[in-house]
């Protein structure tokens, strides 16, 4: 595969030197399949922004934050909350409750979850 520079205008230089470029166009795609056999991204600040999986044609499947259960079934929160509770997470803030909550919709991740999370420190995924 031939690489081609990119070429910026004295503008776009200049805005690169000082540490002012904040985004890019270009999409990087990651080959790097964690254990769980899900990709956690991150933004450009390093920040979590979310648990993804691939199908085979490379296009990116997104789990809801919630199971639907949740939103008609009363008992459903108390049993989310226990099961959060499994893996130290106290409240819906912060990163693991994130994660938690989009891995929700799939039942057997929950069990990957669970085996994982005796083996290693599920943050450092993340």
């Amino acid at each position: 595969m031939r690489v081609l520079p990119i070429l910026f205008n004295g503008d776009m230089v200049r805005v690169i030197l000082d540490g002012r470029k904040t985004c890019t166009r270009r999409v990087v795609k990651t080959k790097r399949k964690d254990a769980c056999g899900f990709y956690v991204t991150k933004n450009a600040d390093g920040l979590f922004a979310g648990v993804y999986e691939y199908d085979e044609d490379e296009r990116m499947l997104e789990y809801p934050l919630m199971p639907p259960e949740f939103y008609t079934d009363d008992g459903a929160f108390d049993e989310i909350m226990y099961d959060n509770l499994q893996f130290g997470v106290e409240t819906f803030d912060g990163i693991m409750a994130m994660l938690y909550r989009q891995l929700w919709s799939k039942a057997e991740m929950r069990e990957v979850l669970l085996d994982i999370s005796k083996i290693y420190d599920i943050t450092e995924f993340i």
